[in-house]
């Protein structure tokens, strides 16, 4: 299918795009009619903007946009991750990681160590979403903008509230690296969707006087 768009000259359909329709439509086969797990391990930033990329372009050929096929509210979020995809000046990132992981190697073993068990205290103590450091391998994290509304849930007088993020900062205390922007985030494998899960106690939930909720927040579900 995906030869015959390029040999009747879809409009912007490129050569790339059927070497990717291909391959994303053979891991959907084999996940779908063999039981493998074909995108097991693999981000979804490694292939949502490419995936929407496509569509866009086939979409418009027949006179549709990615409104239609998705809904208002992804289909703005497939845009950022589409011009995100395309920022080749992002690619500079990789030269800060290198950098920081050159100096961090050059530390003392144990001053590693103590920075690294310092990174892992404030990553649990803040308000974000736990990640690797692609520098130094200590615990970080990455902070963004919720694209979807909060879905709350009541279960044995709990109030467990999740809501998506898109990340566009990112920390690392240990050996100091900073990130900002999606595209930048993207290209060294950290600008995956995260959800930000809060939990409640319903009675304090509904108390307006009480603004305490007594729970640590967990960012870390996938």
């Amino acid at each position: 299918m995906f030869k015959r768009l390029t040999a009747i000259g879809v409009l912007a359909f490129t050569k790339e795009h059927e070497s990717f329709g291909i391959q994303h439509t053979g891991r959907r086969n084999s996940e779908l009619h063999s039981g493998e797990l074909a995108f097991d391990g693999i981000k979804g930033s490694a292939w949502q903007p490419r995936f929407y990329q496509v569509s866009e372009v086939l979409l418009a050929s027949m006179g549709m946009n990615l409104r239609d096929f998705v809904g208002e509210d992804e289909a703005e979020i497939a845009k950022k991750l589409i011009a995100a995809a395309a920022d080749d000046s992002a690619k500079a990132v990789r030269g800060d990681v290198e950098a920081h992981k050159r100096v961090w190697v050059a530390k003392d073993e144990k001053e590693r160590e103590k920075h690294t068990a310092q990174a892992a205290v404030w990553a649990t103590r803040n308000v974000g979403h736990r990640v690797e450091c692609p520098a130094c391998v200590s615990q970080a994290i990455v902070v963004g903008e919720p694209v979807t509304a909060p879905v709350q849930r009541l279960r044995d007088g709990e109030i467990t509230e999740t809501q998506e993020y898109l990340p566009n900062q990112f920390e690392c205390i240990a050996c100091g690296l900073k990130i900002g922007g999606l595209s930048r985030l993207a290209v060294i494998g950290l600008g995956d969707r995260y959800k930000k899960t809060q939990v409640y106690d319903a009675s304090e939930y509904y108390a307006p006087q009480d603004d305490y909720a007594g729970y640590e927040d967990d960012n870390n579900e996938p």
